[in-house]
């Protein structure tokens, strides 16, 4: 165990790889919900909780231009960052992580 507090130790929030790691997750959902609905169309689980995933993304959009606000982040890509990878995306910008 580390002699540090708690408070002073870094938090995985913070860490640009945790980020990343999820983002790369996202982006293999994403390609298998799309192969799946292509293949099977609405009727394959994955291409439902694909398509349940990019509703939930859209419904973010109001977080996500809230969280930004006065950060300088074009509106472009604020729309498709949070639509691709949703708040994997715009907490890390937040938050100031470099990268995002």
């Amino acid at each position: 165990m580390s002699d540090k507090p708690l408070r002073e130790l870094p938090s995985l929030a913070d860490s640009r790889a945790f980020w990343q790691i999820l983002n790369v997750l996202i982006i293999v959902l994403h390609l298998a919900g799309a192969y799946a609905w292509l293949r099977y169309g609405v009727s394959a689980p994955a291409a439902v909780l694909w398509l349940i995933m990019l509703g939930l993304h859209v419904l973010e959009l109001p977080m996500a231009f809230i969280a930004l606000r006065g950060h300088s982040v074009s509106l472009l890509r604020l729309v498709v960052g949070t639509l691709l990878f949703g708040f994997t995306w715009w907490v890390p910008a937040r938050r100031g992580i470099r990268g995002y």
